[in-house]
């Protein structure tokens, strides 16, 4: 009988004198001839105890087996008294042995002298795994367990029982015995069962073995990114920036590697389930940084990684082209819900900034890139190569992220132009749900332009007006001049001016500054600031924030106060007014550049509890912005230096607008004025030069393909050392879903209008009479010209082999025949050229003279239009459809095989040879394109005397 669980379980082992400490478990049992019959209560088959009942110490039975009751574990108890029985029925005696194995922790005992009775057996499943302890000394493999009870009570047998269901139960119950008491069977048998034990342990050690040594590898082949990274740095494949981003933000990645790759392992193929979103960010950063690097990881650790195909097609889908980007605002209306759900309000600041480009005219296989577009759809090929990217971004006031918006290849605007172009933001935002209270840019005069165009007021700084009415809701949008601009600009007039004055007349000198520098130097020693030769010679990295912020610092005001009033230096007299007009300066950027809740004093966020503070500092701080003179006695704010003083003035006054309106009656407790630094967009552009090592000025095609990266699953660190600010914040780039955004064109007719426009007018005219006549343009090509188009068409046809799945078409392509236009193509064939036909070399030919065609026509200039080519390509093959059997007469009856209007390989074919050869001499064309538009190159000049000096 089980042991019980609850109160009665010490009253069982009082009775029964179990010393303590006691653990129960399934396996202990204690047996049924210690309880009482009046205990037990007999159900159909079944047996079962009252709820009082207790063992006792004697047992109830005619002949006692043992005189004291025990606790059995195991089948134990139940061993022995059916080995008791198996003796009287059998009459073989048992083995006194006591190291025998059958008799082994079983107490010596003397076969009762039963009477004839009948053998009861009662089989159960416990929950036990475990076998008796007979079973596992003889060898037997462990089997489901079964308890046996025995009664000693005679039984009548039943009236309607016949012999031969006696005989079926007595087999079954011998059987049964057989199984549990491996004595009763044949030395043979167990010899058997002990080989089949033996070897199903020498098959489980090894598999034991290889599995150890295949988590083993394991963990050596992928232990933690380190092991990844340190490769990647032993191999050189990664900048030492980009591996210090990856070794810190992706530590959680070999684990979902690992699980990965046991998959695919576990089901001996790829896994088809979609990757987690750590994997494909990690990718896609890797992937950003160097392709070469990933292909070296992927191939080399054998990890569950996608292949570089895929990432494409996740770019691909993903339509980025300039203009406003529809998947960015998609994700702005899921921030939007998200915070709707969360009962919050979404607020957000828009800015704006320009970023050089590189001069570069490229084709990528569909159209051109390089020109001006402004993504209205306009394509004229009059507009000149871009110079320069606008990019339009939204940074969240109350949330953890930024996602620009927008982007245009511009050459120029005006500020009416970008007034427009912030207009049309603001639109879209708010049919997105998205509330902007900002809008942020830095000086230039086209800025200052734009603002006025906007609506703000800045020609009186005395009633300056920072912000105009959204278009649509008429709420106040609140201007900066980024502060981080302004701060530089500060440092460049005075130390350009070298002397300005103050209210009182007194001069503020660059003087004092490079004075303490020179002391400092003088004694190698600093008066804790970071002055050194750079912070001087400022002309030489004048876009450095942090030397702009470290030379108009306090610890500078601090070391200046020190000489003069501690030590009264005979040189630092004088230099109250310039301690005064840097630190005044250094509190203004730092209250406009607050960015941590629980910072203290200037840096601390706009607070109502702290407004007493800040608010009369700032509004103190505009009349000594507008007291500053230059040496000639005119106002700084009218004169050409005017930009570092309207800026700081409108950040002063916007800031104080932005509080009152989303703290003090608005959802907001606190405001820190960093989210309205331009910072956000400048770390934009540094994670944009980063691709493919700092590239600081990228073409046109470069920075859309990496702002499509940006935007898709890509985390990349700005904080290199490369760039003119850095990374103080926590907030991320908004990332968009790979969803199919973008419109496939599925038209096969040519756009006629601009066939026309380009001087191809032989490519719309009617069909000729003659099936002879088979080039749409008929050029009279020389032997040169000849000869190379013929050995590009061998270059045409390994295109062919690589793209063109049918391989009869391609064979058919590769011709033997040989006359004078073959002549440089066998000369320059070293046994890996192909030789084309004369068809593929008719079509090429044709291909080559409507290029020259069109190029006359627009004077050497490449057709910038989206479809030209694709137009282009359909007008020169359409011509050629009706003369696949004169161009290939050897693919006759192939091409009559397949002539079905779905499956056409007469069609399919020629579009591909003139597809293939546009490709080939397009790219060649923008090449020589862009090098007459980049004129001399000065910077690898320059760079050379440099690097190659008194060499």
């Amino acid at each position: 009988m089980l042991l019980p669980q609850d109160g009665m379980l010490d009253v069982w082992l009082d009775a029964l004198n179990v010393p303590r400490p006691f653990t129960w478990t399934r396996n202990k049992f204690v047996c049924s001839t210690h309880f009482k019959e009046g205990d037990k209560i007999k159900s159909g088959c079944k047996t079962i105890l009252r709820r009082d009942a207790v063992p006792s110490l004697t047992e109830h039975v005619e002949q006692s087996v043992d005189d004291a009751p025990q606790l059995y574990t195991g089948h134990a108890c139940s061993s022995a008294v059916h080995f008791a029985e198996v003796a009287t029925t059998s009459n073989t005696p048992p083995r006194s042995d006591p190291s025998h194995p059958e008799v082994l922790k079983h107490p010596p005992f003397t076969p009762p002298l039963i009477p004839r009775t009948t053998l009861t057996l009662s089989i159960s499943s416990p929950s036990s795994n475990k076998s008796s302890s007979l079973s596992e000394q003889s060898g037997h493999s462990p089997k489901r367990p079964v308890k046996m009870h025995y009664s000693s009570t005679t039984t009548k047998p039943r009236e309607s029982s016949s012999s031969t269901d006696s005989s079926t139960r007595r087999k079954r119950i011998c059987s049964m015995v057989k199984e549990f008491h491996s004595y009763s069977t044949s030395p043979r048998t167990v010899k058997v069962k002990l080989q089949r034990a033996q070897n199903k342990q020498v098959k489980t050690r090894r598999k034991l073995y290889q599995a150890k040594k295949t988590v083993k590898s394991l963990k050596i082949k992928v232990r933690s990114l380190k092991t990844v990274i340190a490769d990647l740095r032993k191999n050189q494949n990664l900048s030492e920036h980009a591996l210090f981003h990856l070794e810190k933000s992706y530590e959680e990645i070999p684990d979902v590697l690992m699980a990965r790759y046991l998959k695919n392992r576990e089901a001996r193929c790829t896994t088809r389930e979609k990757y987690p979103e750590k994997l494909r960010s990690f990718a896609c950063t890797l992937q950003f940084y160097s392709s070469k690097a990933y292909e070296y990881v992927r191939q080399t650790f054998a990890l569950g990684m996608p292949s570089q195909s895929t990432i494409r097609k996740w770019y691909a889908n993903v339509n980025c082209f300039p203009g406003y980007c529809t998947p960015a605002f998609d994700a702005l209306k899921c921030k939007v819900d998200e915070a709707t759900i969360n009962n919050k309000k979404l607020i957000c600041g828009l800015m704006l900034d320009e970023m050089s480009l590189r001069k570069q005219v490229e084709f990528d296989g569909k159209r051109t890139w390089g020109y001006v577009d402004l993504g209205t759809g306009i394509q004229n090929d009059s507009l000149e190569p871009a110079s320069e990217v606008l990019v339009l971004m939204v940074v969240a006031l109350n949330a953890h992220w930024k996602i620009p918006i927008a982007y245009f290849l511009i050459k120029s605007l005006t500020g009416k132009e970008k007034a427009n172009i912030v207009f049309e933001a603001l639109t879209r935002l708010e049919n997105s749900k998205v509330k902007i209270i900002s809008l942020t840019c830095d000086g230039p005069s086209a800025h200052l332009t734009m603002l006025i165009e906007l609506g703000c007021k800045l020609d009186d700084l005395k009633n300056l007006q920072p912000w105009f009415s959204h278009p649509t809701t008429n709420e106040q949008i609140f201007c900066f001049l980024d502060a981080c601009h302004m701060l530089k600009l500060a440092r460049n007039m005075l130390g350009s001016l070298c002397e300005i004055k103050n209210a009182e007349g007194k001069a503020i000198k660059w003087s004092c500054i490079k004075k303490l520098h020179e002391l400092q130097d003088s004694e190698t020693l600093n008066l804790a600031n970071k002055l050194k030769k750079n912070h001087i010679e400022w002309q030489r990295q004048k876009m450095k924030v942090s030397l702009a912020a470290q030379t108009l610092s306090a610890s500078v005001a601090d070391a200046l106060d020190f000489l003069c009033d501690d030590l009264q230096h005979p040189d630092f007299q004088d230099v109250k007014p310039t301690v005064e007009f840097v630190r005044r300066i250094d509190a203004i950027f730092d209250l406009l550049n607050s960015r941590c809740p629980w910072s203290k004093g200037f840096k601390a966020p706009l607070r109502e509890s702290n407004q007493n503070t800040w608010r009369p500092y700032l509004l103190d701080s505009i009349e000594y912005l507008l007291s500053l003179n230059d040496v000639a006695g005119r106002e700084i704010w009218r004169t050409a230096r005017k930009t570092p003083i309207i800026g700081f003035i409108m950040c002063i006054r916007s800031a104080i607008g932005a509080f009152d309106a989303i703290v003090t009656g608005g959802p907001l407790e606190y405001l820190l004025t960093y989210k309205f630094s331009q910072d956000h967009l400048e770390m934009f552009f540094c994670c944009v030069r980063s691709r493919n090592g700092f590239n600081n000025n990228p073409s046109c095609l470069q920075f859309m393909q990496t702002f499509r990266r940006l935007l898709l699953h890509t985390k990349i660190d700005a904080s290199g050392r490369s760039g003119n600010c850095r990374v103080l914040d926590d907030t991320v780039i908004l990332t968009v879903p790979s969803q199919s955004t973008v419109q496939m064109s599925g038209s096969n007719m040519p756009d006629i209008p601009l066939l026309r426009r380009y001087g191809l007018d032989a490519l719309i005219e009617e069909e000729r009479d003659h099936d002879y006549d088979i080039l749409p343009i008929a050029i009279d090509f020389n032997n040169l010209t000849a000869n190379i188009v013929t050995y590009i068409s061998g270059y045409v046809i390994k295109m062919l082999k690589r793209r063109f799945k049918c391989p009869d078409c391609v064979e058919g392509c590769i011709g033997h025949e040989f006359d004078e236009d073959y002549r440089f193509l066998f000369k320059k064939n070293k046994g890996g050229l192909y030789i084309p036909t004369k068809g593929v070399t008719t079509i090429c030919l044709s291909v080559e003279g409507c290029i020259r065609r069109f190029m006359d026509a627009t004077e050497g200039r490449i057709p910038r239009e989206s479809n030209f080519f694709e137009t282009f390509t359909i007008a020169i093959s359409q011509k050629f459809y009706g003369q696949g059997k004169v161009l290939f007469p050897h693919l006759e009856e192939h091409f009559i095989d397949y002539s079905t209007i779905t499956n056409n390989h007469t069609a399919s074919l020629i579009k591909a040879i003139v597809g293939a050869y546009v490709r080939i001499r397009f790219f060649n064309l923008c090449k020589r394109f862009t090098s007459v538009i980049q004129g001399k190159s000065i910077r690898q000049e320059l760079n050379k005397l440099i690097l190659f000096n008194h060499q």
